[in-house]
This record gives structure tokens, sequence and C-alpha cells, in this order.
């Protein structure tokens, strides 16, 4: 067995890495990063870009009838996922 040498990497940096360990198993880089940082939006991003009430979000969230993510108490929404709802939505 060979002998391991562990030292500390930056937190960013072993993100990077574990990114492109999976990107390169899977072949598919938008399975990797499937939400930009700047399609990401917060409750009155989402209420603004979706032209909703924050208290019609906020009930929607609760019904788990809207896409969105959360992030410690924080409501994280996509603004990709939000268009394909809406599309999916309209008649």
């Amino acid at each position: 067995m060979q002998d391991l040498l562990l030292s500390p990497v930056p937190l960013a940096e072993l993100e990077r890495m574990i990114r492109r360990a999976v990107s390169e198993a899977w072949g598919k880089d938008h399975l990797v990063n499937q939400t930009e940082p700047d399609d990401r939006t917060d409750i009155g991003g989402a209420s603004e870009f979706t032209s909703l009430s924050r208290s019609y979000i906020y009930k929607r969230t609760r019904l788990g009838t809207i896409p969105v993510r959360r992030l410690g108490t924080r409501l994280v929404f996509s603004k990709r996922e939000l268009k394909e709802w809406m599309e999916e939505k309209t008649i």
C-alpha cells in the first residue's frame, strides 16, 4: 500500500476538484452545475421575476407546488426553474 499524504485544501479548490471529477465521470457538465449563481434569487427576486405576490409564493412553497431549495432558513429559487414552472401552468 502506498503512503498517504494529507494536506489541507481550501474549500473552493476542493469543490472544483469534486465538480471536475463528477463531470469527467458522467461526461456531462450540465449535471454538475444545474443552477448557475446568476440564476439564483430570493423570495423578493422570485416575486419580481414572476410578477406574483410574496404571499402567493410563500403559500406555493408551503404546499410544495413551486420549485424551491432551502439554504438553512432561506428560500432560494432558480429563475430557469421558475420560468419552466410558469410555462407549465400557462394555458
